[in-house]
């Protein structure tokens, strides 16, 4: 029998941890393992969840705020000793859309003759062109009929469910990266592996249509608000950081050119905006270059 169970990465969010909990737990197809990994600076979460008397959660506090690549870490590795055939990786607010996902889930795996080749599945997911450093979104046409696509990796907080083949091979995600792309760096990890990433066609269109996604094109550049503008600083330090890891030349070259004219292009929406626009950006490339990693960037609004 398929065992299946999970983990939450939280910060600071006790009573939207309970609900995501909650959540899952109205699953067509529940955990039997819910790992808590509290990357906040006190007990409040801890008091939360377990108040909830639920033998199958499981607390974990990091005892500081590792970020989500460092909590994934621990939670996978929490989640392989319980014996589990397949691990939910999850965000304290964002529980699957559907109740019966994870079913539906393993249902498409179970159907495929080559399963054992399987090693993450999830709801959502795209193309990684290692060129020029973006996500290519899936084409609809990709996702006619039923059954799995195979992509290049998960979105983040789309039901990514990783295989226990994977984490037996000594693939997890990288800690230093702290916040963003992580997911996409460790599905990068499995597919070098061998190890094959898909999704769930049917489940993509429902939820295309249930986030009303039109499929418009992505754009040079769109304004921020200043409080999420540290966000650019590890979204160009961590795709360098990739670029170099996995040896792609082009998409190196590509971002450090990318990241000076965005540098530029700010001062469209105002000196002020400019100037930290310009800040965030030539840090993050500044640290990769000096090979600075890990959580130097505080985020205004939290992880």
């Amino acid at each position: 029998m398929t065992r299946i169970g999970g983990f939450l990465i939280t910060y600071n969010r006790p009573q939207i941890v309970v609900e995501t909990i909650l959540s899952l737990e109205a699953q067509t197809q529940p955990l039997e393992v819910i790992w808590i990994i509290d990357n906040s600076s006190n007990y409040n979460t801890k008091e939360s969840v377990l108040s909830l008397h639920n033998p199958k959660i499981r607390y974990f506090n990091v005892g500081y705020n590792a970020g989500p690549a460092g909590a994934a870490k621990i939670g996978l590795n929490l989640c392989i000793k319980e014996n589990l055939d397949w691990i939910y990786w999850g965000d304290d607010n964002d529980p699957p859309v559907f109740q019966d996902s994870f079913e539906r889930l393993l249902g498409e795996v179970s159907k495929e003759t080559d399963r054992c080749s399987i090693g993450i599945v999830g709801t959502v997911g795209h193309f990684f062109d290692n060129k020029r450093g973006v996500i290519n979104k899936t084409s609809l046409d990709l996702l006619l009929g039923n059954g799995l696509l195979e992509v290049d990796s998960v979105a983040g907080n789309m039901t990514m469910m990783v295989n226990k083949r994977v984490l037996e091979a000594g693939i997890y995600p990288d800690p230093t990266l702290f916040f963003g792309f992580e997911e996409l760096d460790f599905c990068l990890k499995v597919k070098r592996k061998g190890f094959g990433i898909y999704v769930d066609k049917v489940q993509f269109r429902e939820l295309k249509n249930y986030f009303n996604k039109t499929g418009a094109n992505r754009s040079f550049y769109n304004k921020k608000t200043l409080n999420s503008l540290p966000r650019e600083y590890y979204t160009v330090r961590n795709l360098l950081f990739i670029a170099s890891k996995y040896g792609f030349k082009e998409m190196k070259v590509r971002l450090i050119i990318k990241c000076m004219v965005k540098s530029l292009f700010g001062f469209k929406y105002g000196f002020k905006y400019g100037v930290e626009n310009a800040k965030y950006l030539l840090m993050g490339l500044f640290h990769f270059l000096m090979n600075k990693k890990g959580g130097t960037m505080t985020l205004k609004n939290g992880l």
